[in-house]
């Protein structure tokens, strides 16, 4: 577990499919607003942010894409990110 009492952060969990040609400004948007990291659940069938993600990333930003395809993902993609990072950060 990370304590971030002197250092606070904060992360946005998010569920992405099939909206590629509109991530760079939502996500440069919630930089903006003050957010840390951003963690995105690729709904993809092929995992298609993951060049996305690299771009990202090598760029500076702290973004992390996970892919988890299928049906009725949307709860348990919330559900598992804020449980894997809820230590990595403050709010």
């Amino acid at each position: 577990a990370t304590d971030n009492t002197n250092n606070p952060s904060t992360a946005l969990c998010g569920i992405v499919k099939d909206a590629e040609a509109y991530l760079d400004e939502w996500v440069d948007y919630h930089f903006g607003l003050g957010f840390h990291s951003i963690y995105l659940i690729d709904n993809s069938k092929q995992h298609e942010l993951k060049s996305w993600q690299d771009k990202r990333r090598n760029a500076g930003y702290s973004v992390r894409v996970l892919p988890k395809p299928g049906t009725h993902r949307q709860m348990y993609g919330y559900h598992m990110c804020a449980a894997e990072f809820k230590n990595d950060h403050t709010f």
